[in-house]
């Protein structure tokens, strides 16, 4: 089985490493996961490996989560990517963003490793 390259863009150490640990013992795909803490270094390991599939804080510094995703889009050689928004506070306005934006599956903080499965089954399905 083949690897996928999976991106984690949070700057909460503690969430991060939670869905790292999570994705190191995911069952059903092999991934390969990175993690970046902020917009540009997301960016810039994204235009190395061309993650299948990102799980994008919206807050995150330097260029956030929602700008990011339009970016990596806009960007992508392989247009099949799948992204997970995790964020503690949706407001509105980023909620309409989202709805704009196709392949996006929308995680809450503080959220479980069942909720994180959900999501993950989600994208990879669709």
């Amino acid at each position: 089985m083949s690897k996928i390259n999976s991106l984690i863009v949070e700057d909460d150490d503690d969430i991060a490493s939670f869905v790292q640990n999570y994705l190191d013992n995911y069952e059903g795909i092999n991934l390969e996961t990175h993690t970046a803490r902020s917009g540009i270094e997301a960016l810039s390991l994204f235009k190395k490996y061309q993650h299948s599939i990102l799980f994008v804080d919206i807050n995150i510094p330097t260029i956030g989560g929602l700008d990011l995703i339009e970016i990596i889009k806009k960007e992508a050689v392989n247009p099949n990517i799948f992204f997970i928004v995790i964020t503690g506070y949706i407001s509105q306005f980023n909620l309409a963003r989202i709805d704009q934006i196709k392949d996006i599956h929308l995680i809450t903080k503080p959220f479980s490793d069942h909720e994180l499965e959900n999501a993950l089954t989600s994208v990879c399905i669709s």
